[in-house]
């Protein structure tokens, strides 16, 4: 989990950073930004881990077809007004739905 493992706890973080740099170097994000949303996300929502943020994040990130359009590695844990596309993707992915049926549910509504 997030708090094992000594000073290397926050390792993760910074592969996890990297990926959005993969796609847009400016969007890397900031540190301790990072670390407190994430801090707070596995608080709030204890039943995810970090490999399940790794997967959705790059599940997020291919769908990236303009790297100018990348969200900001902080911001997609978390945006200003309360809202996560990070919590968009996991529950996509722990309801084992694709994205074409999320959107069609959307669309029903």
């Amino acid at each position: 989990g997030l708090y094992e493992g000594g000073n290397n706890q926050y390792d993760w973080i910074k592969d996890w950073m990297d990926l959005f740099k993969a796609v847009n170097p400016d969007r890397r994000g900031t540190k301790a930004s990072v670390v407190k949303r994430f801090k707070d996300l596995f608080a709030n929502y204890p039943q995810y881990n970090i490999d399940n943020v790794m997967a959705a994040t790059k599940s997020y990130l291919q769908t990236v077809t303009n790297p100018q359009y990348c969200k900001t590695s902080h911001k997609f844990i978390k945006e200003q007004d309360g809202s996560s596309m990070l919590l968009e993707q996991l529950e996509k992915q722990s309801t084992g739905r694709g994205a074409r049926t999320f959107e069609t549910r959307i669309g029903r509504r």
